[in-house]
């Protein structure tokens, strides 16, 4: 949410719109503003524990430096000051003894990330069971890309606007690097990604910025800061102060919103999957993207966090 008086919240985002949001971004191809995609040095590690490992699976950590290049000026290079966030972690579990021809990247949630704790929470024996290999994403700033010495929450996303922008940027730059690698190193055919959350929100920003992703589900996907912390009450001043600071919020996060650039993966291989009592990211947000991609809303009766009869929507993907 903004901080400050409602009066100095206007100054600052009319003062970012009218400083960062040039047209040129919106109408150039997507590598202009987030960067081209960047093939990786990957580093591999066996992982030994672990309840995929357990099962007899080959289980690997995967490390690689970030390509992420700073846009929104010194607040951008700050990002440099955070060691442990330059790289990027995954974990890739193979279905069988050698690589499948089609992966999934998987991206958690806010405050998600531990990658033990990741293969808790998502259906991995559906998935490989099915001949497909999973890739554990971490995103900017969580699991073992956190600093805990910064303390909790994670540093990003934060109410820092351009520092969060800017995590957006990376967030597209790393995910696009793994994709890089598991089509062109590893040689899959296919690679596809669902993201719960923020994890849905940057599925979604991915659906629109990287044309090699085979399919892509946004699930329980936040769709719009402006609108959440609208929702959440957190908007500062009197109606009228609310309602431009909102349009200003909405106007600011354009830059890295799914919402400004058209759907790059096939429609047919694309839905978004919300909770019908979701309380945190609404069913509203992913509605939202769902008719702007012109896709499917597959609608679960559960919440964000007990997501009761979610099986659907991965019955759906698989």
């Amino acid at each position: 949410a903004p901080q400050g008086s409602p009066e100095e919240s206007l100054v600052r985002l009319r003062e970012f719109v009218q400083r960062w949001n040039e047209p040129r971004w919106f109408t150039d191809p997507p590598d202009n503003f987030f960067g081209a995609p960047v093939l990786p040095d990957v580093q591999r590690q066996r992982v030994k524990l672990g309840r995929a490992r357990v099962a007899g699976r080959v289980v690997e950590d995967l490390r690689f430096a970030t390509a992420h290049r700073p846009h929104f000026g010194e607040v951008g290079q700050r990002f440099a000051e955070f060691e442990k966030n330059r790289t990027v972690h995954a974990r890739r579990i193979l279905a069988g003894r050698q690589p499948a021809r089609t992966a999934i990247i998987l991206v958690h949630g806010y405050l998600g990330g531990t990658l033990g704790a990741e293969e808790w929470v998502w259906p991995l024996d559906g998935f490989l069971k099915a001949g497909v290999d999973v890739v554990l994403a971490v995103l900017p700033f969580h699991g073992p890309r956190n600093d805990r010495s910064l303390g909790r929450p994670p540093r990003w996303p934060g109410n820092d606007l351009t520092f969060a922008l800017e995590g957006f940027r990376q967030t597209v730059a790393d995910l696009r690097g793994l994709v890089a690698w598991l089509k062109q190193a590893e040689r899959y055919t296919h690679v596809g990604m669902m993201g719960m959350s923020l994890g849905g929100f940057s599925t979604a920003l991915m659906a629109t910025v990287e044309p090699e992703l085979a399919f892509a589900v946004p699930l329980i996907p936040l769709a719009s800061a402006a609108d959440w912390v609208r929702d959440a009450g957190q908007l500062p001043g009197n109606a009228a102060q609310r309602t431009e600071i909102h349009q200003l919020l909405d106007e600011a996060h354009a830059l890295i919103s799914p919402m400004s650039r058209p759907l790059l993966v096939p429609r047919e291989r694309c839905f978004v999957a919300v909770g019908d009592r979701d309380a945190i990211t609404p069913k509203s947000h992913g509605a939202r993207i769902a008719k702007h991609f012109d896709v499917p809303l597959e609608v679960f009766e559960g919440g964000h966090i007990l997501q009761a009869g979610r099986a659907h929507a991965f019955r759906r993907l698989l």
